[in-house]
């Protein structure tokens, strides 16, 4: 029988701390790139049952104690080690971050070797990570500030971890103040109590006529984090929405549509509201880059199929609209042309589709759509 992450655990840790300790140059940051792949696989497969003990002779609860020394290596490797060192170990748990979000994504609950169940040294992991932040310059600062983001499964009830988020937020720094926006993004969607207070910082600080383009645009981004609940949900879409209307960066609306659309997309009671909002960004006056990401946030709600959508003149119009207008990227005039045909599918298979509702009989609309849109719809 192949053997499974458990039972190489042990040998897993001896070759990490052969490797942090070895005056070979490189050979630190090699034994922790290497760490990587093995984690991942090791989260993916953490469950051991009765029979996998007896055959690895393994003792129950071996696995747990050498995922723990292992973990504790990395962060003192992160405490202790270079710029280099400490990258890589961002590097690692940014790989396994994803991991977990694509399993969750997937039905897993669990968080693998990294659940708090596994963990026996979480206080231990989060204080050596913490002296990093408290005695690092802006970069290191950084990247505690990331790994915290990474854990913030195990770190989000801590008061200390909590603070130093919010405290950072505030930062001169750019690095600093990004890395914070990060974290706290990630802390949002586990602790719905932090999000509130999360969000009205946020609120101000994109406010702030002070803030850096660099800080608005990562502000923006932790927008798409707000759906821990439908009353998180809703407040930080209405304040999206807000300075959305109040800005007039191209780049910060196209950040902040893609964002509320994501929380949307989460809590279908949004949608009708999001859908106003992308339809009034489809008109030349908006400019081609601004209507092609409404189309495109139109397009990804769209994509979620279960809500049925009112049969609106309005959006039908601006869709045709986007359809004729000559300067719209040929790839944009065919998703125009799904989008059109996916809602009227909604509105007809929801019985809420009738021609009479509208000025314009249907027979009327399709002689609206240009040649050149009929021939890409074709192909």
């Amino acid at each position: 029988m192949e053997r499974t992450p458990s039972a190489c655990a042990m040998q897993w840790s001896i070759d990490l701390e052969k490797g942090l300790r070895s005056n070979k140059p490189g050979k630190s940051t090699r034994a922790i790139l290497d760490i990587g792949p093995r984690l991942e696989w090791w989260s993916r497969e953490s469950n051991l049952h009765a029979a996998e003990y007896k055959i690895f002779g393994l003792t129950p609860g071996e696995d747990k104690l050498f995922a723990n020394a292992v973990l504790l290596s990395l962060a003192d490797a992160f405490r202790s080690g270079d710029k280099q060192m400490k990258l890589c170990i961002v590097k690692i748990f940014l790989s396994e971050l994803k991991q977990r979000r694509r399993l969750r994504s997937e039905g897993r609950k669990d968080e693998g070797i990294l659940s708090k169940d596994n963990l026996d040294s979480c206080s231990e992991l989060l204080t050596r990570i913490k002296i990093v932040f408290d005695s690092g310059n802006d970069e290191e600062r950084a990247l505690a500030l990331a790994l915290f983001g990474f854990w913030a499964h195990i770190a989000k009830d801590s008061a200390d971890v909590r603070y130093l988020i919010l405290s950072s937020l505030v930062s001169t720094h750019i690095l600093e103040a990004k890395a914070s926006l990060f974290a706290g993004g990630c802390f949002s969607e586990l602790a719905d109590d932090f999000a509130y207070v999360f969000l009205e910082m946020l609120g101000g600080l994109l406010t702030s006529s002070e803030t850096p383009r660099a800080i608005r645009l990562a502000g923006a981004h932790a927008f798409a984090k707000m759906q821990c609940s439908i009353l998180l949900a809703d407040k930080a879409h209405k304040t999206g929405m807000k300075l959305i209307r109040e800005s007039a960066e191209e780049d910060f609306s196209m950040v902040m549509l893609v964002s509320l659309s994501k929380i949307a997309f989460k809590w279908t009671s949004l949608i009708p509201i999001q859908m106003e909002l992308l339809l009034s960004f489809m008109n030349k006056e908006r400019g081609l880059s601004l209507q092609a990401m409404a189309l495109k946030c139109l397009c990804f709600i769209l994509a979620k199929g279960m809500y049925h959508f009112p049969a609106s003149s309005n959006m039908t119009l601006k869709l045709l609209g986007l359809i004729n207008q000559s300067d719209f990227p040929p790839a944009l005039h065919f998703e125009a042309l799904k989008a059109f045909c996916k809602i009227q599918f909604h509105a007809q298979s929801s019985s809420l589709f009738s021609p009479s509702s509208y000025k314009l009989s249907s027979s009327e609309y399709y002689p609206q759509l240009s040649q050149r849109g009929f021939s890409l719809f074709m192909y």
